[in-house]
């Protein structure tokens, strides 16, 4: 899913690493519009196997909450 983000995503948008571990996969995306990153991980994934377990959600460069996008309604995100 990475490499396929990696080459899909527009250029204002690039993935910036990943984190595995602890049962949980985390891809990081740097962008400024966190909505129309969404809007693009979702015409490029959601057709994949994987779409129903996926969470999104973003957080300020400087900041430590995270704001979910994904699903809508989710309660909480962390990264682990």
């Amino acid at each position: 899913m990475e490499y396929q983000l990696d080459i899909s995503l527009s250029d204002s948008a690039g993935v910036d690493g990943h984190d595995f571990g602890s049962g949980e996969a985390n891809i990081f995306i740097e962008r400024d519009d966190p909505a129309g990153t969404l809007a693009e991980v979702d015409a490029i994934l959601s057709q994949g196997p994987r779409w129903a377990d996926l969470r999104a959600a973003y957080r300020e460069s400087t900041g430590d909450t995270y704001v979910v996008l994904w699903p809508v309604g989710y309660p909480e995100f962390r990264v682990g």
